[in-house]
């Protein structure tokens, strides 16, 4: 974990414990076993197996992460020109926003398969709609999670898209 990773998740904590809210805890993965294997080196220097530990590292490829990162980066400028913070949507986007701008890049990425969409499309736009998709997906789940651990409530309904006029 590193050092914005750490505070990010003591903010969360303080944030939630200011509030009165139950302490974040991550879902448990399976029951570790009794006592865990040792690995020693070559060197002499030992420690406990990595079998039952989240393996970030292999989870997700440094291809992905990066054209990801292209693709958020990019659209960082706003239409109008502003430009905005590279986290600002953790400030909060109503799930409505983030359901219908996932169904809409999804359905560009099926038109792409289906052959809808010719294989020759630039190849550029279908990478677009699956990053899009996969923000779209990320900002879910970060509401999601964030009722689960008390941070705010996240209104699952489309009542105030609806009282908003869009």
């Amino acid at each position: 974990m590193n050092q914005n990773e750490i505070i990010a998740r003591d903010r969360l904590k303080a944030d939630a414990a200011a509030r009165g809210a139950p302490e974040y805890e991550p879902p448990p993965l399976t029951p570790p076993p009794p006592a865990r294997p040792i690995v020693e080196f070559e060197t002499g220097a030992r420690r406990d197996s990595d079998h039952d530990k989240l393996d970030f590292e292999s989870f997700e490829h440094p291809l992905v992460i990066e054209r990801f990162a292209v693709y958020m980066n990019k659209h960082r400028t706003m239409s109008n020109g502003d430009r905005r913070e590279a986290d600002d949507w953790q400030l909060g986007i109503p799930v409505w926003r983030y359901v219908k701008s996932l169904v809409r890049h999804v359905m560009e990425i099926r038109k792409w398969h289906r052959g809808v969409l010719p294989i020759s499309v630039d190849q550029q736009a279908i990478e677009e709609s699956i990053c899009a998709a996969i923000f779209n997906l990320h900002g879910l789940l970060f509401e999601v999670l964030k009722t689960r651990i008390g941070l705010n409530a996240v209104d699952f309904t489309d009542a105030k898209r609806r009282s908003a006029g869009r």
